[in-house]
Parts: structure tokens; C-alpha cells; sequence
């Protein structure tokens, strides 16, 4: 999963955090001079026996 914020929002970045997401900066994401922060986590894959269900 993946959501983009801008720097400094303390609350995206708590919850990023607690799911263990990795942070990076994503200088211009929104355009010019509007800088983000991505965070990103895998979601872990389903066990086999799931998809049988």
C-alpha cells in the first residue's frame, strides 16, 4: 500500500509508522515546489488455503 503526504503532517506519519510503512521524500509529487512524503508497506500475501475458500 502507498499514500502520499505532505511534509511535516505528523498525524499520516504516526499512523505510517504504526503499520511500519518506510518513509521517502517525493520532491514535487503534487508539481512545483509542492513536495510529498511517500510512505509504503507490502501487504502480506493471502495463504493458499484462502483462495480455496
Amino acid at each position: 500500500m502507498q499514500a502520499a503526504a505532505p511534509p511535516g503532517d505528523v498525524v499520516v506519519r504516526a499512523v505510517a509508522r504504526r503499520v511500519g510503512a518506510s518513509e521517502a521524500p517525493s520532491p514535487g509529487h503534487a508539481g512545483p515546489g509542492a513536495d510529498r512524503v511517500l510512505y509504503t508497506r507490502s501487504l502480506p500475501r493471502p495463504e493458499q488455503g484462502l483462495r480455496d475458500r
